[in-house]
Formats: C-alpha cells, structure tokens, sequence
C-alpha cells in the first residue's frame, strides 16, 4: 500500500502585508486557529485545524492542477451576519474578550504531483478581500494569515438610554502594527469599536451600542463623556502619511455609521485630539459627578498629534464627510472688520503668547475684542477654550485658548503645523479667515 502522501496547512491570524510573512500580530506561532475546518473542493481531502493551528490533508489521490482550498471558522469563531449598514456582527454583544470571529475564505492552488512528489507551485486568495494571504512554507506545506473581522474587547457597558452616536472620533495608534494595539485592548478596559490597518482591513472590536472607552477624559461642544456619544476608529500609524486603503477603509466605515446613525453628520467627524482634556483625578472624578465635583482645568492636553498632521482631511471632505475650510464661502478681502478689525491694522500681527484683550489696543487705546471674538467662534465649533466651564469668552490668550487654535490649525490649515508633537498656538490672518470659513461651512 503506498504511503499517503500529506500536505500540511497552518492557520495563524498574523496581519501580514504586502505578502511579506512577518507576524504583525505576535509571532508566526502567535495566535493559531483551531477547530477550523480545511478541504480541497471537489475532492474527498477535508480535515480540521489541531489547538495550534495545524491540520494535513491526505493529497495522495489528487493529480497535478489547480484546486481551490476552501477554510470555513468553527461555529464559535464564525463571523455572524448582520442586516446592518455597518460592518458588523452581533458577537460583540456577548464575545468573551479575545473571542476572534473569521469570513470564510478560499485560496487557488496549483499543485505538481510527479512520481508521488507533491510539490505546491502557487497559492492565491480567491478573491480580491484582505481577509487571508498564503505563503508556501515548503513544496509541500502552506503556512495561511487569516485576519480576522472581529476581535472581542472590553467596553463600558450600554449607551445611556435613548442616546445614539453623534460624534465619530478619529484616532491613530501610535504604532506601526495592528498587534500592539489590539494588544493594549485587550487586557485593559480601553479599547475602539474599528481598527483599521494600513492595507485597509477593518477588525471592528466593539459594537457600536456599546460604549467604547475610546475617548478618555474628553469633551467637545458642552458635552462631558464624549464616549457615551462617540464611535472610534483607530488608524494604524506610527508617523507619516497615511495609505489610500486606509482613507477607503474610514470613508467606507462613517458612511455606513451614518446610514445607521442619523444624528452623525459630517459636523460631528472629529479627532481625538480636538476632544481631549487633562487627564488627572480631578477631572476623572468630574466626568463621574459633574454636579458635586468642582473642576476647574478643561484646557485641552495630551494627543495634538491623534489623528494627526499627516491624516489629510481633505480625503474626507471630498466625500462630503468633514467640515472645511472652504475658500469659496470668505474671501481674504472679507477679513476687514471681523475681529474688530485687528488684521485690517495689523495685516501681519500673531497672537502666540498669553496675553488679554486689555493690552491688544487700537491707536485711541481701546481694545479690538480680538481674544474674545476668536474664543466665540472656536467655541461654536465645539472647542473647549477656556478652563473652567470650556464656553465662556475670557479675553485672555490663555493655555486653553492657545491649546484650540493648535488643534484648529493641524485641522484646518494643511501644513501650518509640521509635527504631531511641536504645538503651535498662532492666531494669525491665515488662521482667522480659515475659521470663518469653517464657521460658515458649518451653517450649511
């Protein structure tokens, strides 16, 4: 009786791209897939993958050709279908953190089978979705990066009742892999509800009736608990441009959000760093009792650069899906009289430093109302601009105030500021008739 010949298939969930096999997600050991179930289309070769991943399939009756190698997820790990716009399950729902959940997933192969040599010659997705890429390890062994939907993390519990998304929050990870921010997720109680990879695969990890702790300590337009009325996507990206898969992704992503979720308008597409406050205990115990706990710090801190100077808004509001700066809606020569005509005096004057409206005089000594008039409208945009409640004019060019023009800037004004780290609080011409624009945009 001649000895079966066996081809060996390892299943992993590694996030490869660009057909380089370097784990992006723990290891090539990392992260094996189980229980799934492993055949040749139209041939009695079927099997189930082992704990680690690992499943041979008796190919000894199989001549040479081409074949189509079909992976199907065990129940447990099969991603459920949803009638939602989104891209979803309903697994999130009651998935166990870690709970991974698959599309199913077919893979072309040619195989040489000479004088009972089996010999793998090509191995192809079947179809153009990122959902899995094969890699022949040896002449007679596959070694498959399934990339899951779906990755189970913690959330905060339910929406308040009768509240739905308003906000979707842009976030990036910091990191140049998907791995070390789902690893962060999940052991902790902080996570998003997408992660979108840079050959733009989606992994939703929270559903969207969940609130994800996304946002910190947060707050944007009056409203404290910006996680309670938020969606967040994470973007992965250390530093840099960003790709065009990802751009796809996101777009794909708010437009189904805002199918399912009227109340988000392309008003309420946001950045992280528009939202955050200072993270300390004060301010934690604020969030939790706004009414008994006094607070008195709402500057924004911590992540400028989230989702950053290199996230280009404009793909966004090309599709109708972002606030902008449109040129079309204040011209320069309008600027005249608009903060009490400080650039028609001063065509080349920047506020940079603290100051109050009290020293920003005109020639018979009275003051423009500069400061005041520019912290009124960043607050109609929704941006905290002072300390203690983050909407009343202060006239002073404070660390609040300043903080908002920085993040309104890295917005608004493509390359007024260079880095995701260096600040740059300039109130200058440029800076005013671009939020003039934006606030006329928002009226539309």
């Amino acid at each position: 009786m001649a000895k079966p010949m066996m081809m060996t298939v390892n299943l992993r969930a590694l996030f490869t791209v660009n057909r380089n096999r370097q784990a992006r997600w723990g290891s090539a050991e990392s992260h094996p897939i189980a229980k799934a179930t492993v055949e040749i289309e139209g041939t009695s070769a079927k099997t189930t993958t082992q704990t680690y991943g690992n499943a041979q399939l008796d190919v000894s009756e199989l001549a040479s050709g081409d074949y189509i190698l079909s992976l199907t997820p065990d129940a447990g790990n099969l991603l459920r279908p949803s009638q939602e716009h989104v891209n979803a399950s309903d697994g999130n729902m009651t998935d166990a953190p870690g709970t991974c959940r698959y599309r199913p997933v077919k893979f072309k192969l040619s195989i040489s089978n000479e004088n009972g040599v089996l010999n793998v010659k090509s191995a192809n997705a079947f179809d153009e979705a990122s959902h899995g890429v094969a890699f022949i390890h040896s002449p007679n062994q596959l070694l498959i990066d399934w990339k899951p939907d779906w990755i189970a993390c913690r959330h905060s519990g339910t929406r308040p009742a009768k509240v739905a998304p308003t906000i979707v929050l842009l976030h990036r990870t910091g990191g140049a892999t998907p791995g070390s921010a789902i690893d962060t997720f999940l052991p902790a109680p902080t996570s998003s509800h997408y992660l979108v990879d840079t050959d733009g695969h989606i992994i939703k990890l929270v559903h969207e009736d969940l609130v994800a702790n996304h946002a910190g300590t947060s707050w944007w337009n009056g409203q404290n608990r910006v996680g309670n009325v938020s969606v967040g996507i994470e973007i992965v990206n250390a530093e840099g441009d960003f790709t065009a898969a990802q751009y796809d992704a996101v777009i794909r992503i708010i437009k189904d959000l805002k199918l399912k979720y009227p109340g988000i308008t392309r008003h309420g597409i946001v950045g992280h760093g528009e939202v955050r406050v200072r993270s300390d205990k004060n301010l934690t115990q604020f969030l939790k009792q706004p009414t008994k706990i006094p607070f008195h710090d709402l500057t924004l801190e911590n992540r400028p650069g989230c989702p950053g100077v290199f996230f280009d808004w404009s793909k966004l509001e090309e599709q109708g899906l972002s606030s902008k700066a449109d040129a079309a809606l204040f011209a320069e020569n309008k600027l005249g009289q608009e903060y009490g005509g400080y650039f028609q005096d001063n065509p080349y004057a920047k506020l940079t430093n603290i100051t109050t409206d009290d020293k920003v005089l005109k020639k018979d000594k009275t003051s423009y109302g500069v400061i005041a008039s520019l912290q009124m409208d960043l607050s109609a945009l929704g941006y905290s601009i002072n300390a203690v409640d983050g909407v009343t004019a202060t006239g002073t060019y404070d660390a609040a105030t300043q903080a908002a023009v920085d993040r309104f800037r890295r917005r608004y004004i493509p390359g007024a500021v260079k880095t995701n780290t260096a600040l740059s609080p300039i109130f200058d011409r440029a800076t005013a008739i671009a939020l003039k624009r934006v606030l006329l945009d928002r009226q539309r």
